[in-house]
């Protein structure tokens, strides 16, 4: 099962995330928390998802040290 949620996650957030693998990825099925940490942004990608939302900001490298979500 966490091979299919860490697919799926990797797949969507490749996106704007790069560099990040199996091992920065930690699920827990009974409270549904899932957790990406130590992954790239890709500014390109994310400084268009900004100007589509017209905010005033410009990245120009970076990194996503914790993403935590709970799945419900």
């Amino acid at each position: 099962m966490a091979t299919l949620v860490f697919g799926f996650l990797k797949n969507y957030l490749s996106e704007y995330l790069f560099g990040f693998d199996k091992n920065q990825f930690k699920l827990s099925m009974l409270s549904g928390n899932v957790s990406i940490s130590k992954a790239n942004v890709r500014p390109d990608k994310v400084n268009e998802l900004l100007d589509e939302y017209n905010l005033p900001f410009v990245i120009k490298a970076g990194m996503l040290t914790n993403l935590h979500c709970k799945i419900k």
